[in-house]
């Protein structure tokens, strides 16, 4: 894969965001399936787990476990059920999060302190989200570093999970410099498509959640920021949004997300996103996030054929039809904007985005891991499933929802043939 610093000097003089400030981390340093043990001493410690998501979802209490990494022991960590989709699988092979530092106070590895475990449910290739996240770095996006995790739940193997960074106080840590860290972190859900709904924070704290800083309770820089997108006259809006938003990392996210077909996101659910107010300038820095369903995992209501060829001026909403997301719409509506929004395509799609070293990389990774998914005895996807799913397509012409992921080589390369046919 290219791993092309971007310089924007085109006619739109756009820039990309500052480089990823993370340093290597033993988790992440090199493609590996390490193996993580938990152990608990409940007998009935998966039923715990599903009750307390039944009951409380994404702010579900954590159980006791122990952890054993290598030579690395916690007698203490949290471990819950975590996600939403793929949470909802009929399996017992659930997504997870293991916090380390949830019972003993600063324990942590190389400065993490949570870790998720992806169970990749709707991915039959298990390979989606890495060759993203690394596209993202390559984009100038600060991203979750991945990799691969074999997990053995009292002494015996439970599933092959793709490990994963969390977006939380740690990240900041590790991916912001020193004077740009302890800002301020929100998360998008559903619905999170920042439409104005008024000054009170009750609009907005169902949609959007409040991810440093929780017991503060003062939404006025989120509800700033999308009071200053709706209510400022468009001729006044690209000085009035710079001060409050960093665009290019918004502009850069959502080209890397059109081109990858990345629709479980802003441009589709209006989810899977962060925003990061940075205590340097005040500016939000748009942070991605779960491209699980990316290149093209997930139909929002379109056939194959036309996911593949989603026209690259597309502004969100379903099955093809422009919906509304004001954040993008108003953006692109000014030619300023527009242009460097296309600059930044140009060169992701240039010099970035190589279909032939893509396919390379998502083969790399499966090579890796085949051995773990033949023998994981809660796989969500058969053996076969996983071998076809580079280059077998799904006979469902016409996919709704999430499910039939297509085929990953012929989707790399169409994808690419049709945007550089729009580019051009």
């Amino acid at each position: 894969m290219k791993l092309t610093i971007l310089t924007l000097m085109l006619t739109a003089a756009a820039t990309l965001p500052a480089q990823d400030q993370a340093k290597e981390h033993t988790l992440f340093a090199r493609d590996e399936v390490h193996e993580l043990h938990l152990t608990f001493t409940q007998s009935d410690w998966y039923q715990q787990m599903l009750t307390n998501f039944n009951t409380y979802t994404e702010d579900a209490p954590y159980i006791e476990g122990s952890f054993r990494w290598r030579d690395i022991t916690f007698e203490k960590v949290g471990v819950r059920i975590k996600g939403n989709s793929t949470a909802r699988v009929n399996s017992i092979k659930k997504p997870f999060r293991i916090k380390f530092n949830e019972f003993t106070k600063g324990q942590k590895i190389e400065g993490i302190g949570s870790i998720n475990l992806n169970n990749s449910n709707m991915d039959p290739s298990m390979a989606r989200e890495i060759p993203y996240f690394e596209l993202a770095r390559t984009a100038g996006l600060k991203a979750p570093r991945m990799n691969y995790a074999a997990l053995y739940v009292n002494n015996e193997f439970y599933g092959l999970y793709l490990l994963g960074e969390v977006i939380n106080d740690d990240f900041i840590d590790q991916h912001f410099v020193k004077d740009q860290r302890k800002g301020w972190l929100y998360k998008g859900d559903i619905g999170s498509t920042f439409e104005d709904k008024g000054d009170d924070k009750s609009a907005y704290n169902t949609t959007y959640e409040k991810k440093t800083y929780e017991d503060e309770d003062d939404w006025s820089d989120l509800i700033n920021l999308i009071a200053i997108l709706n209510r400022t006259a468009t001729a006044d809006l690209p000085a009035a949004i710079e001060n409050v938003l960093d665009v290019d990392s918004f502009l850069a996210a959502m080209a890397l997300d059109n081109l990858t077909v990345n629709l479980d996101n802003y441009i589709g659910m209006s989810q899977n996103y962060y925003i990061y107010r940075r205590p340097t300038d005040n500016k939000f820095e748009w942070l991605v996030w779960d491209p699980s369903l990316a290149f093209g995992a997930f139909s929002n209501g379109m056939s194959t054929a036309q996911l593949k060829a989603l026209t690259i001026e597309y502004t969100g909403g379903t099955g093809g039809r422009s919906g509304a997301r004001p954040l993008l719409t108003k953006l692109m509506a000014i030619p300023e904007f527009k242009a460097r929004y296309l600059a930044i395509y140009r060169r992701l799609a240039t010099e970035v985005y190589d279909a032939e070293a893509l396919v390379q990389r998502f083969n790399t990774l499966r090579a890796l891991i085949r051995p773990y998914v033949e023998r994981d005895p809660n796989k969500l996807h058969t053996l076969q499933q996983f071998d076809n799913a580079m280059t077998v397509e799904s006979t469902t012409a016409n996919r709704q929802g999430p499910g039939n992921a297509p085929a990953v080589e012929p989707f790399l390369r169409d994808r690419i043939t049709s945007v550089k046919s729009q580019l051009n």
